[in-house]
């Protein structure tokens, strides 16, 4: 097809110039659009259809137009046969699309054949677009033909036989759309696959029903048109049974851990030629079982059993007879493993065990045994699995024989190593340890053994050995003793022994001792069970006394109760004689009431009515005292201590409660609680003195006195109420109030004489020397002065008047407003009387052109030379084209569709604008190879000192040409698929122009794009 160059399309724009006296330029009308959506070419088509003849065809397209409604378009439809030759166009009719562009036609009248239906739009100045749409109309549908080819009729088959069916079909729509029955009188729809693309018909099938067929195979077109053939036949049935099968059961004979196989030596045939299929069926004892399969495995077999095998053969309608062999289970003899002899070593006290191992019987049958024994070589009459040294010396070799027996068969016979007797050690000594179980610290320990002997009658001494807590200590090997000074508290030492006879010793032998603490010699000598100024979590303590005039350690004693209490103390923790421990439940002097303590617990707490405190050590009770609180009246926040007077603490003296008494020694300052913690304890000579029960007494062993011991509230502890004339602390004086005592306000400031300055007003906390004077007409700093200081930049003019600045005397009310952005005179009001266009906008505000209310800053900035809004820039805010907005392949303005020449003016109209993207939609005529498809481009009137591209892309967006000349040269592109594309071409492809430089409102260029065939 030639290229042609018939303008479909034109669409002009010509720009103002930008000044204000520009003649308006009328834009040139552009061609309107249109567009058959309906019906469709299916993808991989050449046409929309095939369609049946007389079927009404619904066309639907949609018009559109950038100047006109689309109400005022007309659309022209045309048919043209495009397979008769030279065909003139046939109308079919005019429509007017609605308001949306929509339009539809029916058409009916179309002959069979190929189609090109043309839809024709029409402006109101006569402008038209063109879309056209290929379809196909179908001839008259005739009725298929069909013939059966195979079986031929009177034919006979065997039943089960493979039949095959064939056939022919014939139609004038083709194979595609024929659907296919076969169907038969006896069973019913025998197949359903369409014919092949040739019209051939084929399948087959071996499950007909023995009798008479009658065959009939129907087929229908697409249009439900039919055509039926049929052929009769009959399948008679097979009526010979295949032959008996010759068979044997081996191995025979067998035992049961042999796998039993049914072994076919003549096979089962069948007088048709058929396949036979062989069938196995095992009985036990002449009793079916569930094995059918040619092997049977010898775990399903045991001794005595007889199994048969049973054969038949089966054509798939008749058996043969059965083929039958049998073989007897016999038993199979056990076998042993192994045979061991213990112990090892053996001596003449030993009894000798022989142990087989490794039994094994096929049959299952229990285990059983035959024992034999040999001394040296020589057979011994025994005939048990055990042998004792009334058969055996030192130095004679023993072995045993053992035969498996099942109870019915004897198995190989195995023999043991041989084993040889050695001497034999002497009998284990009993052992004592002197003193013992238990010894005390000082205690020398002495050990003895005695009562040993030998069975060989040798001649034996006795080794000594020593450990201490489980530890062997050489130092001590071979002697019976260990002095005092090697035993320390807590140690267990043992002493073992054993007898020696020069080849052999006996057995280690053991007696132990361990060294405990008496009783007394670690005393409860003071504690504190109910702590008045802290919890009894944070203040309970137990003080402990060394009175065994030696240094222990308490590590490893236990601190508890008769109950559940227990606490199990960590050493090291030592306690020098004479010397004093104290275990407390907290150990921080910041929370417990400032007691020192050297060890804390867990787990054991002191009651606050009756309680038990002991000290044991390894369950062997050291100290204890019972104690109830009641016995010393008001002895909360006091520690219960043992009397000093008695003299040093003794755990015989302090089991009696009437020994101990109330601390009257203050644990810090006056008004802790009471006790002497780690020190020689308190006189009970004190705590009887408090009468008034404040915790302070009268007696002279009181370290602090108190001063009325008729009132609670007088003590060394108690607070001084100032000026009240009580000395309530027992000081001496009585206290000076304090000036915040008088600060009835609680600003600071009091009206008391000790006060340095006087609150002039003590009701309100917001008056008083300290406080900042405000202009409130108030003397706010009581210095009897009111309101000072608040004119600052001396204009006569207080902030407390109404000045708005302080700071600066031109600024204040009544003062001249200037236009200077500030509030001059004060009036709530900025640079009134300073907007000369009434806009809103005054000269001091930005306002650019005070003469003219449409320039300020904020306004639109349109194409006019002139910078509306005061921003410094000019006519950025321009609209531009009417292509606009088309910046990007997906916003692209589509420009039309196939064999098109349009011509355009457009503008770049904002410097952020770097591309406009133009979209055309086109139909390939002819899809062959070197078919002439084409699209060029061409851009000029670029205007001076700018530079502008082209660029071509697919649908994919794949590029195809370009054209990027320098500066604002013409560019042009013309491309085509050349002859290496086949098939159709066309489809959409985007034009996009690139800016480089240059942008202004009225900068224009001009671009043509065309594209045929």
């Amino acid at each position: 097809m030639s290229r042609f160059v018939t303008p479909l399309l034109l669409l002009a724009l010509v720009a103002a110039g930008c000044n204000n006296t520009a003649s308006p330029v009328r834009l040139p009308n552009s061609s309107p659009d249109v567009v058959i959506v309906q019906p469709v070419v299916a993808e991989g088509a050449d046409a929309a259809g095939p369609f049946e003849p007389d079927a009404g065809l619904v066309f639907e397209a949609r018009a559109s137009d950038p100047e006109d409604a689309a109400a005022e378009l007309l659309v022209v439809w045309t048919a043209t046969r495009t397979d008769a030759g030279d065909s003139e166009p046939i109308p079919l009719g005019e429509t007017t699309p609605d308001s949306s562009g929509a339009v539809t036609l029916v058409v009916t009248a179309l002959d069979a054949g190929r189609w090109l239906v043309t839809a024709t739009v029409r402006d109101t100045e006569g402008a038209t677009g063109v879309a056209n749409l290929p379809i196909e109309i179908l001839e008259v549908n005739l009725p298929p033909t069909v013939l059966i080819n195979a079986p031929t009729g009177g034919s006979e088959h065997i039943e089960e036989e493979v039949v095959t069916f064939g056939g022919l079909v014939n139609d004038d729509r083709g194979m595609e759309q024929v659907s296919v029955e076969w169907f038969s009188t006896l069973d019913g729809v025998l197949d359903t696959s369409p014919p092949s693309s040739g019209g051939a018909l084929a399948f087959s099938t071996n499950d007909l029903s023995v009798g008479l067929h009658t065959v009939t195979v129907t087929v229908t077109d697409q249009g439900t048109l039919n055509a039926t053939d049929s052929v009769t036949f009959s399948v008679v049935p097979a009526n010979l049974p295949p032959s008996t099968p010759d068979v044997e059961v081996q191995p025979d004979p067998a035992f049961t851990g042999d796998d039993l196989q049914c072994v076919v030596h003549v096979a089962s045939t069948d007088p048709e030629g058929l396949a036979v299929t062989l069938s196995y069926a095992w009985l036990r004892d002449g009793q079916p079982t569930a094995f059918v399969d040619s092997v049977l495995d010898s775990a399903e077999t045991s001794t005595g059993e007889t199994w048969t095998c049973e054969v038949v053969g089966s054509d798939g309608v008749l058996n043969s007879g059965s083929g039958a062999d049998s073989v007897t289970i016999e038993n199979t003899a056990p076998e042993v493993g192994s045979a061991s002899l213990s112990p090892v070593p053996a001596t003449e006290a030993s009894t000798l065990v022989c142990t087989p191992s490794g039994w094994f019987d096929a049959d299952g049958d229990l285990e059983g045994y035959s024992f034999g024994w040999l001394v040296n070589g020589g057979v011994v009459g025994v005939v048990t699995d055990t042998l004792t040294g009334a058969d055996f010396d030192r130095d004679d070799q023993v072995q045993c024989e053992v035969t498996p027996d099942d109870g019915t068969s004897l198995g190989t016979p195995v023999l043991s190593a041989v084993v040889l007797i050695e001497n034999t050690p002497p009998v284990a000594p009993s052992v004592s340890v002197t003193p013992g179980p238990t010894a005390a610290l000082g205690d020398a320990l002495l050990c003895a053994a005695t009562g040993s002997s030998d069975l060989d009658g040798d001649t034996f001494v006795y080794n000594y050995r020593w450990a201490l807590n489980g530890a062997l200590q050489p130092a001590y090997d071979g002697v019976n003793g260990v002095p005092a000074t090697a035993t320390s508290l807590g140690d267990d030492w043992t002493c073992e022994a054993q007898s020696d006879d020069g080849s052999a010793t006996s057995a280690w032998v053991s007696a132990s001792s361990q060294v405990l603490p008496g009783a007394g010699d670690l005393v409860f000598s003071e504690f504190m069970a109910d702590p008045s100024e802290v919890s009894d979590a944070a203040g309970e303590w137990v003080e402990v006394y060394n009175a065994s005039g030696t240094l222990l350690d308490l590590g490893g004693f236990e601190l508890h109760d008769d109950g559940s209490d227990s606490h199990l103390i960590q050493g090291p923790l030592p306690i020098a004689a004479g010397g004093r421990v104290l275990l407390a439940r907290n150990s921080d002097t910041s929370s417990n009431g400032g007691v020192g303590v050297d060890y804390e617990y867990t787990g054991f707490v002191l009651d606050n009515s009756a309680d038990e405190i002991v000290l044991s050590y390894l369950g062997v009770e050291v100290d204890r005292f019972d104690y109830t609180l009641a016995s010393w009246s008001g002895i909360t926040g006091h520690a219960v201590s043992l009397d000093p007077d008695l003299g040093s603490p003794d755990g015989a003296l302090n089991d009696l409660p009437s020994n101990w008494c109330g601390s009257m020694e203050p644990l810090g300052a006056p008004g802790t609680d009471y006790g002497t913690p780690g020190q020689p304890n308190d006189s009970c000579l004190c705590f009887p003195s408090d009468g008034d029960g404040d915790g302070f007494g009268t007696n002279s062993a009181c370290s602090l006195f108190d001063c009325n011991d008729a009132n609670p509230n007088v003590n060394p502890a108690a607070v001084d109420v100032c000026e009240n004339n009580v000395d309530e602390d027992c000081d001496g004086a009585d206290a000076l109030c304090s000036c915040l005592s008088t600060d009835l306000d609680n600003d600071g400031y009091g009206t008391g004489a000790a006060c340095p300055q006087i609150d002039c007003n003590d009701a309100n906390s917001n008056i008083n020397p300290g406080a900042v004077e405000l202009c409130n007409g108030i003397d706010d700093d009581c210095d009897v002065t009111i309101d000072e200081g608040w004119d600052g930049d001396n204009d006569s003019w207080t902030t407390c008047e109404g000045d708005c600045n302080d700071g600066n005397a031109s600024i204040y009310p009544g003062a001249t407003e200037t236009c200077d952005g500030i509030d001059n005179n004060c009036n709530l009001a900025v640079d009134e009387g300073w907007d000369g266009d009434n806009d809103n906008w005054t000269s001091c505000g930005g306002d650019c052109n005070d003469s003219d209310n449409t320039i300020y800053p904020g306004a639109l900035d349109y194409c006019d030379g002139i910078n509306q809004d005061c921003d410094g820039s000019i006519d950025e805010d321009a609209t531009g084209d009417v292509f606009e907005p088309n910046a990007t392949s997906g916003s692209s303005y589509f420009i039309g569709g196939d064999d098109l020449i349009v011509d355009l003016w457009a503008t770049f109209h904002l410097t952020s604008d770097g591309d406009d993207w133009y979209s055309i939609s086109t139909i390939d005529d002819t899809d062959i190879i070197c078919d002439g498809f084409y699209v060029d481009v061409v851009m000029d009137s670029i205007p001076p000192g700018t530079d502008y591209d082209i660029y071509l892309y697919n649908s994919s967006l794949t590029l195809l040409a370009s054209s990027i000349n320098v500066g604002n040269a013409s560019e042009s592109i013309a491309w085509s698929p050349g002859c290496t594309s086949w098939g159709d071409d066309g489809g959409t492809y985007f034009v996009r122009v690139d800016r480089w430089s240059g942008a202004s409102c009225g900068d224009t260029y001009h671009l043509q794009v065309a594209n045929a065939n």
